[in-house]
């Protein structure tokens, strides 16, 4: 398959083709709300990505028939994106707990002794 340049499909695989297992029955007829990452040879759709800041990546061939190092650099990759995203805007532990704390001393209140 043809890979988009720059995409993050492209910067997984370290380049822009890749051989897959497509057993396709269904393929998309256009991209909708989706940019296409991928396409096969005789044009079908391989891979999509949402548009605008969510991640979102679909694949149209199976990884589970056939699990290749392409495959787990995209598992890899997904985790990756999916620990990013996690991340933004949520307080880090240290402040989170910091957070707590004075929420818990406004309302007047201390938790119990941790036992040992």
């Amino acid at each position: 398959m043809a890979i988009k340049p720059g995409s993050p499909l492209a910067e997984w695989q370290g380049g822009t083709t890749a051989e897959v297992n497509s057993l396709h029955r269904h393929a998309l007829t256009g991209a909708g709300k989706f940019n296409v990452l991928a396409r096969a040879p005789d044009g079908v759709t391989e891979a999509i990505e949402a548009l605008g800041d969510a991640f979102c990546l679909g694949v149209q061939w199976h990884p589970e028939y056939r699990l290749t190092e392409h495959d787990r650099r995209i598992v890899k990759g997904f985790v990756a994106k999916c620990a990013e995203r996690g991340t933004l805007g949520v307080p880090q532990p240290s402040s989170r707990n910091a957070i707590i704390k004075a929420r818990l001393d406004e309302l007047g209140l201390s938790p119990p002794e941790a036992k040992a």
